[in-house]
Protein backbone atom coordinates (compact mmCIF):
# COMPACT_ATOMS: atom_id res chain seq x y z
CA UNK A 1 0.00 0.00 0.00
CA UNK A 2 1.58 3.26 -1.07
CA UNK A 3 1.56 6.48 0.91
CA UNK A 4 -0.13 8.15 -2.04
CA UNK A 5 -3.02 5.71 -1.69
CA UNK A 6 -3.43 6.61 1.98
CA UNK A 7 -3.70 10.30 1.15
CA UNK A 8 -6.19 9.76 -1.65
CA UNK A 9 -8.73 7.78 0.41
CA UNK A 10 -9.27 9.03 3.95
CA UNK A 11 -11.81 6.32 4.71
CA UNK A 12 -9.21 3.61 4.21
CA UNK A 13 -11.39 1.61 1.85
CA UNK A 14 -9.54 -0.36 -0.80
CA UNK A 15 -11.98 -2.62 -2.51
CA UNK A 16 -12.94 -4.54 -5.57
CA UNK A 17 -14.53 -7.69 -4.22
CA UNK A 18 -16.63 -6.34 -1.40
CA UNK A 19 -17.47 -2.66 -1.64
CA UNK A 20 -17.11 -1.35 -5.17
CA UNK A 21 -14.84 1.65 -5.67
CA UNK A 22 -17.35 3.60 -7.78
CA UNK A 23 -20.88 2.71 -6.75
CA UNK A 24 -20.28 1.72 -3.15
CA UNK A 25 -22.29 -1.46 -3.69
CA UNK A 26 -21.20 -4.81 -2.32
CA UNK A 27 -20.48 -7.66 -4.68
CA UNK A 28 -18.46 -10.83 -4.98
CA UNK A 29 -14.89 -10.85 -6.22
CA UNK A 30 -11.29 -10.96 -5.13
CA UNK A 31 -10.50 -8.52 -2.35
CA UNK A 32 -7.48 -6.29 -2.89
CA UNK A 33 -4.91 -5.14 -0.38
CA UNK A 34 -5.81 -2.47 2.11
CA UNK A 35 -6.24 -1.76 5.80
CA UNK A 36 -9.57 -3.58 5.85
CA UNK A 37 -9.84 -6.26 3.19
CA UNK A 38 -13.40 -6.97 2.12
CA UNK A 39 -14.49 -10.59 2.32
CA UNK A 40 -16.10 -12.19 -0.75
CA UNK A 41 -19.85 -12.53 -0.34
CA UNK A 42 -20.93 -16.21 -0.52
CA UNK A 43 -23.24 -17.14 -3.38
CA UNK A 44 -25.66 -18.68 -0.91
CA UNK A 45 -25.96 -15.34 0.84
CA UNK A 46 -26.68 -13.52 -2.41
CA UNK A 47 -29.34 -15.98 -3.53
CA UNK A 48 -31.02 -16.36 -0.13
CA UNK A 49 -34.79 -16.18 -0.37
CA UNK A 50 -36.45 -13.06 1.07
CA UNK A 51 -37.33 -13.31 4.75
CA UNK A 52 -40.72 -12.53 6.16
CA UNK A 53 -39.17 -9.71 8.20
CA UNK A 54 -38.53 -7.48 5.19
CA UNK A 55 -41.90 -8.22 3.62
CA UNK A 56 -43.58 -7.31 6.89
CA UNK A 57 -41.51 -4.13 7.23
CA UNK A 58 -42.45 -3.05 3.72
CA UNK A 59 -46.08 -3.86 4.40
CA UNK A 60 -46.05 -1.59 7.45
CA UNK A 61 -44.76 1.42 5.52
CA UNK A 62 -47.36 4.16 4.98
CA UNK A 63 -49.26 3.71 1.69
CA UNK A 64 -48.43 7.31 0.80
CA UNK A 65 -44.77 6.29 0.69
CA UNK A 66 -45.15 2.99 -1.14
CA UNK A 67 -47.48 4.56 -3.69
CA UNK A 68 -45.59 7.83 -3.97
CA UNK A 69 -44.63 9.18 -7.39
CA UNK A 70 -41.31 8.16 -8.82
CA UNK A 71 -39.42 9.19 -11.91
CA UNK A 72 -41.70 10.95 -14.36
CA UNK A 73 -44.62 10.64 -11.95
CA UNK A 74 -44.62 6.82 -12.14
CA UNK A 75 -45.19 4.76 -9.00
CA UNK A 76 -41.90 3.01 -8.08
CA UNK A 77 -41.90 -0.76 -7.76
CA UNK A 78 -40.26 -0.78 -4.35
CA UNK A 79 -40.17 -4.57 -4.10
CA UNK A 80 -38.28 -4.78 -7.38
CA UNK A 81 -35.85 -2.04 -6.42
CA UNK A 82 -35.06 -3.75 -3.12
CA UNK A 83 -34.76 -7.15 -4.79
CA UNK A 84 -32.30 -5.75 -7.32
CA UNK A 85 -30.05 -4.45 -4.55
CA UNK A 86 -29.06 -8.05 -3.84
CA UNK A 87 -29.06 -9.35 -7.40
CA UNK A 88 -25.98 -11.46 -8.28
CA UNK A 89 -25.39 -9.23 -11.32
CA UNK A 90 -23.40 -6.11 -10.31
CA UNK A 91 -24.92 -4.16 -13.19
CA UNK A 92 -28.42 -4.81 -11.85
CA UNK A 93 -27.27 -3.64 -8.43
CA UNK A 94 -25.84 -0.47 -9.92
CA UNK A 95 -29.04 0.32 -11.78
CA UNK A 96 -31.04 -0.10 -8.59
CA UNK A 97 -28.57 2.19 -6.80
CA UNK A 98 -29.03 4.86 -9.44
CA UNK A 99 -32.82 4.67 -9.41
CA UNK A 100 -33.05 4.78 -5.61
CA UNK A 101 -30.67 7.71 -5.56
CA UNK A 102 -32.84 9.60 -8.04
CA UNK A 103 -35.92 8.91 -5.92
CA UNK A 104 -34.19 10.73 -3.06
CA UNK A 105 -36.12 11.21 0.20
CA UNK A 106 -39.00 9.02 -1.02
CA UNK A 107 -36.67 6.01 -0.95
CA UNK A 108 -35.45 6.51 2.61
CA UNK A 109 -38.22 4.66 4.52
CA UNK A 110 -37.90 1.63 2.25
CA UNK A 111 -34.11 1.62 2.69
CA UNK A 112 -34.45 1.89 6.46
CA UNK A 113 -36.74 -1.14 6.40
CA UNK A 114 -34.13 -3.00 4.33
CA UNK A 115 -31.49 -2.34 7.01
CA UNK A 116 -33.45 -4.64 9.31
CA UNK A 117 -33.92 -7.42 6.77
CA UNK A 118 -31.33 -9.76 8.28
CA UNK A 119 -29.73 -10.37 4.84
CA UNK A 120 -26.20 -9.05 4.61
CA UNK A 121 -26.01 -8.04 0.95
CA UNK A 122 -29.34 -6.21 1.03
CA UNK A 123 -28.56 -4.49 4.33
CA UNK A 124 -25.09 -3.40 3.24
CA UNK A 125 -26.29 -2.04 -0.09
CA UNK A 126 -29.23 -0.25 1.56
CA UNK A 127 -26.75 1.45 3.90
CA UNK A 128 -24.56 2.36 0.93
CA UNK A 129 -27.49 3.98 -0.90
CA UNK A 130 -28.40 5.95 2.23
CA UNK A 131 -24.82 7.16 2.35
CA UNK A 132 -25.01 8.35 -1.24
CA UNK A 133 -28.21 10.22 -0.45
CA UNK A 134 -26.34 12.00 2.34
CA UNK A 135 -28.05 14.58 4.57
CA UNK A 136 -31.48 14.10 3.00
CA UNK A 137 -31.43 10.60 4.52
CA UNK A 138 -30.86 11.96 8.00
CA UNK A 139 -33.87 10.14 9.44
CA UNK A 140 -31.90 6.89 8.91
CA UNK A 141 -29.30 7.87 11.53
CA UNK A 142 -30.85 5.86 14.42
CA UNK A 143 -31.05 2.72 12.26
CA UNK A 144 -27.48 3.20 11.06
CA UNK A 145 -26.36 3.65 14.67
CA UNK A 146 -27.80 0.23 15.45
CA UNK A 147 -25.93 -1.17 12.46
CA UNK A 148 -22.65 0.00 13.98
CA UNK A 149 -23.11 -2.61 16.71
CA UNK A 150 -23.69 -5.53 14.32
CA UNK A 151 -21.30 -8.49 14.21
CA UNK A 152 -20.82 -8.43 10.41
CA UNK A 153 -17.84 -6.21 9.73
CA UNK A 154 -18.78 -5.16 6.21
CA UNK A 155 -22.24 -4.10 7.35
CA UNK A 156 -20.66 -1.96 10.07
CA UNK A 157 -18.39 -0.54 7.39
CA UNK A 158 -21.30 0.37 5.12
CA UNK A 159 -23.08 2.05 8.03
CA UNK A 160 -19.92 3.93 9.02
CA UNK A 161 -19.43 5.24 5.51
CA UNK A 162 -23.08 6.28 5.28
CA UNK A 163 -22.84 8.22 8.54
CA UNK A 164 -19.69 9.97 7.29
CA UNK A 165 -21.83 11.42 4.49
CA UNK A 166 -24.46 12.73 6.90
CA UNK A 167 -22.13 13.79 9.69
CA UNK A 168 -24.13 16.81 10.83
CA UNK A 169 -27.23 14.68 11.27
CA UNK A 170 -25.15 12.01 13.05
CA UNK A 171 -24.09 14.42 15.79
CA UNK A 172 -26.91 13.05 17.95
CA UNK A 173 -25.21 9.63 18.04
CA UNK A 174 -21.60 10.73 18.36
CA UNK A 175 -21.16 8.43 21.36
CA UNK A 176 -21.85 5.41 19.15
CA UNK A 177 -19.37 6.70 16.59
CA UNK A 178 -16.71 7.27 19.26
CA UNK A 179 -17.07 3.63 20.29
CA UNK A 180 -16.22 2.62 16.72
CA UNK A 181 -12.82 4.28 17.13
CA UNK A 182 -12.03 1.02 18.96
CA UNK A 183 -13.55 -1.22 16.29
CA UNK A 184 -11.41 -4.26 15.39
CA UNK A 185 -11.46 -3.18 11.72
CA UNK A 186 -9.10 -0.29 10.86
CA UNK A 187 -11.29 0.90 7.97
CA UNK A 188 -14.20 1.40 10.39
CA UNK A 189 -11.98 3.22 12.88
CA UNK A 190 -10.81 5.47 10.02
CA UNK A 191 -14.36 6.15 8.84
CA UNK A 192 -15.44 6.97 12.39
CA UNK A 193 -12.66 9.53 12.81
CA UNK A 194 -13.66 11.03 9.45
CA UNK A 195 -17.29 11.32 10.58
CA UNK A 196 -16.33 13.08 13.81
CA UNK A 197 -14.18 15.53 11.90
CA UNK A 198 -16.98 16.31 9.50
CA UNK A 199 -19.30 17.04 12.43
CA UNK A 200 -17.12 20.01 13.30
CA UNK A 201 -17.74 21.86 16.55
CA UNK A 202 -20.51 19.53 17.82
CA UNK A 203 -17.81 16.84 18.11
CA UNK A 204 -15.55 18.99 20.30
CA UNK A 205 -16.13 16.72 23.29
CA UNK A 206 -14.61 13.80 21.39
CA UNK A 207 -11.12 15.35 21.29
CA UNK A 208 -9.68 13.02 23.92
CA UNK A 209 -10.96 9.93 22.10
CA UNK A 210 -9.54 11.18 18.80
CA UNK A 211 -6.20 11.86 20.46
CA UNK A 212 -6.00 8.20 21.49
CA UNK A 213 -6.50 7.27 17.83
CA UNK A 214 -3.29 9.20 17.01
CA UNK A 215 -1.48 6.14 18.35
CA UNK A 216 -3.46 3.64 16.26
CA UNK A 217 -1.54 0.90 14.47
CA UNK A 218 -3.09 1.98 11.15
CA UNK A 219 -1.64 5.04 9.47
CA UNK A 220 -5.01 5.86 7.86
CA UNK A 221 -6.64 5.99 11.30
CA UNK A 222 -3.83 8.13 12.72
CA UNK A 223 -4.02 10.63 9.86
CA UNK A 224 -7.81 10.78 9.97
CA UNK A 225 -7.71 11.38 13.72
CA UNK A 226 -5.24 14.25 13.29
CA UNK A 227 -7.39 15.73 10.54
CA UNK A 228 -10.52 15.42 12.69
CA UNK A 229 -8.84 17.14 15.64
CA UNK A 230 -8.23 20.13 13.40
CA UNK A 231 -11.93 20.32 12.47
CA UNK A 232 -13.71 19.99 15.81
CA UNK A 233 -12.67 23.35 17.19
CA UNK A 234 -10.26 24.59 19.88
CA UNK A 235 -10.70 21.42 21.93
CA UNK A 236 -8.47 19.64 19.45
CA UNK A 237 -5.61 22.16 19.55
CA UNK A 238 -3.72 20.82 22.62
CA UNK A 239 -3.62 17.35 21.11
CA UNK A 240 -2.42 18.69 17.78
CA UNK A 241 0.42 20.49 19.55
CA UNK A 242 1.52 17.14 20.96
CA UNK A 243 1.08 15.49 17.55
CA UNK A 244 3.69 17.86 16.10
CA UNK A 245 6.22 15.56 17.80
CA UNK A 246 4.68 12.38 16.36
CA UNK A 247 6.92 9.72 14.89
CA UNK A 248 4.65 9.60 11.84
CA UNK A 249 5.47 12.37 9.31
CA UNK A 250 1.94 12.23 7.92
CA UNK A 251 0.46 12.92 11.35
CA UNK A 252 2.95 15.74 11.85
CA UNK A 253 1.87 17.30 8.54
CA UNK A 254 -1.81 17.11 9.47
CA UNK A 255 -1.07 18.54 12.91
CA UNK A 256 0.83 21.49 11.45
CA UNK A 257 -1.92 22.23 8.95
CA UNK A 258 -4.55 21.91 11.64
CA UNK A 259 -2.80 24.28 14.02
CA UNK A 260 -2.35 26.81 11.23
CA UNK A 261 -6.07 26.60 10.42
CA UNK A 262 -6.92 27.06 14.10
CA UNK A 263 -4.48 29.96 14.45
CA UNK A 264 -2.66 28.17 17.27
CA UNK A 265 1.09 28.72 17.77
CA UNK A 266 3.09 25.57 17.21
CA UNK A 267 6.49 24.43 18.53
CA UNK A 268 8.30 24.95 15.24
CA UNK A 269 11.88 24.29 16.35
CA UNK A 270 11.09 20.90 17.83
CA UNK A 271 8.90 19.90 14.90
CA UNK A 272 11.69 20.81 12.45
CA UNK A 273 14.11 18.58 14.33
CA UNK A 274 11.65 15.71 14.25
CA UNK A 275 10.74 16.29 10.62
CA UNK A 276 14.37 15.78 9.64
CA UNK A 277 14.20 12.18 10.85
CA UNK A 278 13.04 9.49 8.42
CA UNK A 279 9.43 8.45 8.93
CA UNK A 280 8.13 4.88 8.94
Amino acid sequence: MSERTVREDRTGLWRRGGMDRHSGSFRRGKATAGPCQAKPVPVTLILMKPRLGLALALALLPPSILAGPGEGGAVPDWAELIRDLEDPDPDVQDRSFARLERLGPAAVPTLIAALGSGRFLLRANAAAVLGRLGPIAGRAVPALAQALEEEERDFRLAASRALANMAAEAATIRGAIVRRLKDPAPCIRAASALTLGRMGRPAGATAAALSEALGDESRVVRVNAAWALSRIGPEGAPYLVRAIDSGDPWVRDEARRGLEALGTPQPRARSIRRASRPGP
